[in-house]
Order: C-alpha cells, then structure tokens, then sequence
C-alpha cells in the first residue's frame, strides 16, 4: 500500500537517523522497499492541472521531493549541497517523539 505523509515523514527520519549525508534517490529506494512500492506505483504519472495537458512527473517523484523539502522547511534536515542532505537535531529530536507517540499509540 502506498505510504501516507506521514508514514513517508516517519520513514525519511529513519533513513537519515544514521546521520550520513544521503541522496535523493537513495531515499526513494528505501521507501520503495520500506512499503514494498512497485513499479507501476512509483511510475504513476500525476494528474494533469489542465485539460489536454501532459502529467509533468510521477506522483512518487513528487511526493519524495516534497517529504525533503518538507524535511528541511522544518529543519529536520540540511542539504549539504544541492542533491545531498542529512539529519539535523531537531529531526532527531522530532524522529523520537514520533516513535514515542507510535509506540503509545499501540498499547
């Protein structure tokens, strides 16, 4: 099943929590085998805003590069150079408290 945005929050800080510089497509992996994202799903194209017009990129293409720019909005994470980024204290500090609220939120 596809990831929601939150379980794909959830899943970038886990993938940066090792504090090494990581590449966008390195994520998108992980989250492929994460949530066991097929092909057919991460090649889904978008929605044309238009009619007759052409879907710009697939929506799992969109959706990654939204969780980091997302992740770095919040300060979560930085980009140490265009293409490459790692995990900020506050990103962990945030990792924690989502795992401590999923863990109390099973019982």
């Amino acid at each position: 099943m596809y990831p929601t945005p939150d379980e794909r929050q959830l899943a970038l800080l886990e993938f940066l929590e090792d504090k090494e510089v990581h590449k966008l497509d390195d994520y998108r992996k992980s989250l492929k085998n994460t949530f066991n994202i097929s092909d057919e799903e991460s090649t889904e194209m978008q929605k044309p805003k238009k009619i007759g017009s052409k879907p710009s990129r697939p929506i799992f293409t969109g959706d990654t590069a939204r969780d980091v720019s997302n992740g770095k909005k919040y300060g979560h994470l930085v980009h140490a150079d265009k293409a490459n980024f790692y995990i900020t204290d506050l990103g962990l500090s945030h990792l924690y408290f989502l795992r401590s609220k999923e863990k109390n939120n099973d019982g």
